[in-house]
């Protein structure tokens, strides 16, 4: 019996929406999943040659950055199953009342209150009548 010399590698991306290239090869982009709110779905390559792939995932509205770069190695037979990588990615956008607006990721919104991310670990409270919410269509 001959076995494949090929391998293959489980990517884990966040959050959906996010452009994947492998390689310079444009994969795809990364679809929600159906158990959780927050919950991706992963995505599978398979026929790989053993060897290190270069991936690139972007998002026009990411902060920090628009783009992160990571290398997985893919053995021959095996699946590479890769650590989650996550772009931070806001999902509303927020007007104050002196007509300001900021893209955030939210966190939580109450009756009184919103909490949410300015920007990757900064995280804001603000009274909810401060504020108008809009929330931002997924691409």
């Amino acid at each position: 019996t001959l076995e494949s010399g090929l391998g293959q590698a489980r990517l884990n991306i966040r959050p959906a929406g996010v452009d994947v290239l492998v390689n310079g090869k444009v994969i795809g982009r990364t679809e929600k999943g159906t158990s959780t709110l927050n919950d991706v779905k992963p995505i599978l390559l398979s026929n790989l040659e053993p060897g290190n792939y270069t991936c690139i995932i972007s998002h026009p509205f990411a902060k920090p950055r628009k783009q992160k770069k990571f290398v997985f190695r893919v053995s021959k037979n095996k699946t590479t199953e890769c650590p989650v990588v996550e772009l931070w990615v806001p999902d509303h956008e927020l007007t104050y009342r002196n007509g300001v607006q900021d893209m955030v990721k939210m966190i939580r919104i109450s009756e009184n209150e919103v909490e949410f991310e300015l920007m990757p670990g900064m995280i804001v409270t603000e009274r909810r009548s401060n504020v108008s919410i809009r929330k931002l269509t997924p691409r």
